[in-house]
């Protein structure tokens, strides 16, 4: 007796349960021919209104169980739309606005979606990389920002920042809990290399702007803010107030003297400061990009000189160069075997900085060789008085 048949867009299966469960796949026109030779059967309307509720007769687009069996055992990492979403955190509906809009490749099976393994990497891998270029986006808004403001608008300044990627989160970043190392602690008291030297101290109290970062001010000297995604931004007045100290008596009329050692030394401690930070984040990033950004708008010239030797016989060094804005970016990759080394890439930075004044690699100041990296010698700085 005639048990099922599978009826798909190309042939239909008939299975009877009189011969041990047999099987047999025939295009549909062979099908009715052979059931109208043998004279069991009528047209094919006929033969459907009354076999089928003898003998279960089933006609679909497609045996949706059997097709998602068979490739889930040719490619065991097949995902459903439930699935991808749980694994992402997403809601379903909003995996299947990404299928849709053809972000995320997918095949369709009746009613539902399936999504491969690789669809599915290069989806992740895609948007990695957009949330990457979202983040750098908005860091150099942020830097953009802090420089809009104040005294850093209208005089010679040095802004430093660090994003880390992928995108992380500050925990607890606005709470303050005595005995606790915490964010707020370490903005009032960052650490340094010496009493009065050219570090992230404000003597300011940290304080939430906005709901986005914490911030804390030395006057308009010195600006410096933590956001809740781990970004740094540090920034310093380079003329007389702050990284210029001590230069003004050289300048001449249209120069602005910067202070080599303050900027290396400045440059040092918000590396440190930065190796500090990452202990408060959710999780590791893979990578930490740094921008040294040089504003000049006044388009002063501007003279490097560097405090060697004496304290008041500075040496004029490298080349007098003119600009509004000069901007570096520095990346530093990080890994499970890789730590954050706050002298290596702070000798990085510093050499970026120099760079710009036209210095050669082996005329840079306060650069030595350690465990075969350059590193900046912080010893230098914990020796001046």
């Amino acid at each position: 007796m005639l048990r099922t048949l599978l009826a798909s867009s190309n042939y239909i299966s008939i299975k009877s349960a009189r011969f041990g469960g047999y099987s047999a796949f025939l295009p549909p026109p062979l099908l009715f021919s052979s059931l109208f030779a043998a004279g069991r059967a009528e047209p094919p309307t006929l033969l459907l209104d009354r076999v089928y509720p003898l003998c279960y007769l089933c006609f679909t687009l497609s045996s949706i169980d059997q097709v998602t069996k068979y490739m889930t055992k040719r490619d065991k990492n097949l995902y459903t739309v439930e699935e991808v979403a749980g694994q992402l955190q997403f809601h379903p509906q909003t995996v299947l606005e990404y299928i849709r809009s053809g972000t995320l490749r997918a095949v369709r099976l009746g009613k539902g979606y399936r999504i491969t393994q690789e669809a599915f990497e290069e989806f992740l891998k895609d948007r990695e990389t957009s949330k990457n270029i979202y983040a750098i986006t908005e860091a150099k808004n942020r830097i953009d920002n802090v420089l809009s403001e104040g005294e850093f608008k209208n005089r010679p300044s040095l802004l430093l920042s660090a994003v880390f990627l992928p995108e992380v989160k500050v925990k607890n970043i606005f709470s303050h809990k005595e005995g606790s190392k915490n964010v707020i602690e370490l903005l009032e008291q960052p650490p340094v290399f010496r009493q009065y030297g050219w570090d992230l101290q404000t003597l300011d109290r940290a304080r939430p702007v906005l709901g986005d970062f914490l911030e804390v001010k030395n006057g308009e000297r010195k600006t410096i803010r933590v956001y809740r995604n781990g970004q740094v931004i540090a920034a310093g007045l380079a003329d007389e107030e702050f990284l210029g100290w001590a230069m003004e008596k050289f300048n001449v009329e249209g120069e602005n003297s910067i202070n080599g050692m303050a900027v290396a030394e400045f440059i040092s401690n918000f590396c440190v400061f930065v190796n500090e930070i990452l202990g408060f984040l959710d999780s590791k990033p893979s990578s930490i990009m740094f921008y040294l950004r040089i504003n000049n708008p006044s388009n002063k010239k501007l003279t490097f000189r560097s405090l060697v030797g004496q304290w008041h016989i500075p040496d004029k060094k490298g080349a007098d160069v003119r600009f509004v804005k000069k901007e570096q970016q520095i990346g530093y990759d990080l890994d499970n075997k890789t730590q954050f080394n706050p002298a290596g890439t702070s000798a990085k930075i510093w050499a970026e900085y120099c760079y710009v004044f036209g210095f050669r690699e082996e005329e840079i100041p306060y650069l030595k060789e350690e465990n075969g990296i350059i590193v900046i010698d912080f010893e230098v700085f914990k020796k001046q008085k």
